[in-house]
């Protein structure tokens, strides 16, 4: 029988396994109400302001607008949202909630159940230092993305 090797000390990877185990998680609770989680995390932006533009929605679910834009469509599809102009500029359009999605707001917190479960057994201050951390993370790791690096062992 092989043995499997052990891992690298990877900040990735570590990172990286975490979100598919949160994601899979919230998935699961997701699965019976028929959203997936980017439709969840864009529902929860408008359950706290609805009429929200693309552009607002991109932001918020830290995608690019094509991409948002791409979901808001499926889920006016879905009965989810709609779009409309807004009043007094017909330029500018405002994604807004259908009452089937406003049926649903009892899902705005549902990030307090997932968080309960995948805290579980944390004291709040280390809770309070592994989201600092993450957000450390991502700060670091955003300010480094897309600098070409020099010490690459792999560039030629």
């Amino acid at each position: 029988m092989r043995k499997i090797p052990d891992y690298p000390d990877s900040m990735g990877r570590l990172v990286g396994f975490a979100f598919r185990a949160v994601t899979a998680l919230t998935a699961e609770l997701l699965a019976e109400h028929d959203l997936t989680v980017p439709q969840w995390i864009a529902l929860t932006a408008l359950w706290r302001q609805d009429g929200l533009t693309v552009t607002a929605l991109a932001d918020f679910t830290k995608a690019t607008v094509p991409a948002a834009s791409r979901l808001v469509d499926r889920m006016v599809v879905q009965g989810l949202l709609e779009r409309r102009n807004r009043e007094g500029d017909r330029r500018v359009v405002e994604v807004w909630l259908t009452s089937k999605a406003r049926s649903m707001h009892a899902l705005k917190n549902l990030y307090h159940d997932v968080n309960e479960m995948v805290l579980e057994g944390f004291s709040d201050a280390e809770a309070k230092r592994v989201a600092s951390y993450l957000e450390r993370i991502t700060a670091n790791a955003s300010r480094h993305y897309g600098r070409k690096r020099t010490d690459d062992p792999l560039v030629v």
